[in-house]
């Protein structure tokens, strides 16, 4: 599972459990992440992507950054 680098204890609790819901299924070719950003002033930026093979070397890579 996904490990989290010295001084993220501060993070919300929601986040790496998230994280690590998300690898214990499998991000697959196919899925969809969808990702939304409210800002304070209440701006919503969003975006989702479908991903393709080639994410999943991303992923993995930045996976690798944080374990």
């Amino acid at each position: 599972p996904p490990r989290f680098p010295p001084g993220s204890e501060g993070l919300s609790p929601k986040f790496p459990a998230f994280c690590r819901a998300v690898h214990a299924k499998g991000l697959r070719e196919d899925s969809v992440v969808e990702i939304i950003v409210t800002t304070p002033e209440g701006e919503r930026i969003e975006t989702s992507l479908k991903v393709k093979a080639e994410d999943l070397e991303l992923i993995r890579n930045l996976t690798g950054m944080v374990s």
